[in-house]
């Protein structure tokens, strides 16, 4: 009968230290995998992603678990729609900061992920649907926020002149963009998992594994597609709304994304209905 191996305090003690002095370089060089990818979007790739690996280093020192990282995000993410809501209470500040902080969080969970090799399907879909939430909820929340402030005001041109600007077009704009976010991420999804089912129909797939490096669009070097998905990013929103703010008009912000997104769904619709004919016949 073989005799069972057991770990002494010390080895105990040395593994849990190796497993939790993450260097710097080693958080960096994670990233990697994820690389070619996020060029697509300056402001995550010189900015936000730098600054993340600076707030991983000190949170591996504490947590190893990417979810419970995402969990966390997720309730900022909630307290910055409140935020959102009350804007004649507190201004749109508070709701900007813990968005900004949301975002954050979204790329250190990714980054523990990848450093300590605890990259999962799991993971990716709790990111992503977190992601859905609580970037496709802050601008209704937004737009809500406006209407309540609209019917506070004692301005008269508020009352009387702009009740329909300030109370009904904001929302408005707050459903088209929701409508254009899932719209054209399910059309979206929809034609990638039927290609996906195809190709293993045909047994034409190649075999990929988790940590393979994530793919960039062969349109990554045009530059009307560049503009076109950087819109997309919630990075680019948040430095977008901060600008509005700046002016007290984040009903500029919500039409400005209706607009987009309105976009985005059609061209989404007529894209990949041109591709689904040339591929999945």
């Amino acid at each position: 009968m073989p005799l069972l191996k057991v770990r002494n305090k010390n080895q105990t003690d040395d593994l849990e230290d190796e497993m939790s002095n993450y260097s710097m370089k080693q958080i960096v060089e994670s990233f990697e995998q994820k690389k070619a990818w996020e060029k697509q979007f300056p402001i995550n790739y010189f900015l936000v992603r730098p600054l993340s690996f600076l707030i991983t280093y000190p949170v591996l020192r504490i947590i190893h678990s990417p979810s419970k990282v995402a969990w966390t995000g997720f309730v900022i993410g909630v307290v910055a729609c409140f935020a959102f809501l009350g804007l004649s209470l507190w201004t749109i500040w508070p709701g900007i900061i813990f968005i900004s902080i949301f975002s954050i969080l979204d790329a250190v969970d990714g980054n523990i992920a990848r450093t300590t090799k605890n990259v999962t399907y799991y993971g990716k879909f709790l990111d992503s649907l977190i992601g859905e939430v609580i970037e496709g909820s802050y601008c209704f929340c937004i737009g809500v926020g406006v209407i309540l402030e609209g019917l506070s005001s004692s301005d008269p041109v508020v009352k009387n002149g702009g009740v329909f600007i300030y109370n009904i077009m904001p929302l408005l704009a707050a459903a088209i963009i929701i409508a254009g976010r899932l719209y054209s991420s399910f059309i979206d999804l929809k034609y990638q998992t039927l290609f996906f089912e195809k190709k293993v129909d045909e047994n034409t797939i190649e075999g990929r594994s988790i940590y393979d490096p994530i793919g960039t669009s062969v349109f990554k070097d045009q530059w009307i597609y560049k503009v076109f998905v950087n819109f997309n990013l919630l990075n680019n929103q948040i430095i977008f709304l901060i600008i509005v703010s700046l002016f007290w008009r984040p009903d500029f912000f919500l039409y400005f994304l209706a607009i987009y997104y309105f976009t985005r769904g059609m061209i989404y619709f007529i894209f990949f209905m041109r591709r689904a004919e040339k591929r999945l016949h």
